[in-house]
C-alpha cells in the first residue's frame, strides 16, 4: 500500500552523500558485529526471522469475522418510510 511512498523516501535518502555514507557504515558495522558474536548473533537473527514469519502465518490463517448485519437492529425498530 505504501510501497510508492517508501521507494520515494528511500530515493531521497540515498541521494544525499552523508546519509548514504552513514547507511553503508551502519551495514558494515552490523555485519562486523554479527561476525564477532558469531553463533549467538546468528541464533538471535534466526529466532527473530522465525517470529516474523510465524506472526505473518498466524495473521493470514486467522479466521475471518462473519458480518452479522446491524448489531443494533434487535434493540431498536427502524422506521421505514414508504413513498
Amino acid at each position: 500500500m505504501f510501497w510508492g511512498a517508501l521507494v520515494f523516501g528511500l530515493v531521497f535518502l540515498l541521494i544525499a552523500a552523508p546519509s548514504r555514507e552513514f547507511l553503508v557504515g551502519l551495514c558494515t558495522q552490523t555485519m562486523t558485529s554479527l561476525d564477532a558474536w558469531a553463533p549467538v548473533s546468528y541464533i538471535v537473527v534466526g529466532v527473530l526471522a522465525a517470529i516474523l514469519i510465524g506472526s505473518i502465518v498466524i495473521v493470514k490463517m486467522w479466521p475471518q469475522r462473519e458480518n452479522t448485519g446491524n448489531p443494533m437492529a434487535k434493540y431498536r425498530h427502524e422506521i421505514r418510510y414508504e413513498d
